[in-house]
């Protein structure tokens, strides 16, 4: 005499199990794999890490106000002055 309810989660899982059964129910393996992926903390850095040095890389000239190409190196390793406290190291 088992005459226990059926909760509504386990309706729920008994149709999605029939469906599965019967081929109608699609696996959804990008959001399984983006869900592992987010959970991992680690690759989370490393993607934030990598996007970082990319933008960095995309808007240096925006970013950095000094051509590369400009260097002047007769002034490279002179001692601090009034304009340049810390002194001049490029």
């Amino acid at each position: 005499m088992n005459n226990s309810k059926i909760s509504k989660l386990d309706k729920k899982n008994g149709i999605k199990l029939k469906k599965r059964r019967k081929g109608l129910l699609k696996e959804k393996k990008v959001n399984r794999t983006l869900r592992k992926f987010f959970n991992n903390k680690l690759a989370v850095i490393g993607l934030f890490i990598l996007l970082t040095i990319t933008f960095a890389s995309i808007f240096a000239p925006i970013i950095c106000r000094y051509s590369p190409g400009k260097i002047n190196l007769t002034e490279a390793l002179e001692p601090p002055s009034r304009d340049h406290i810390l002194a001049l190291i490029n």
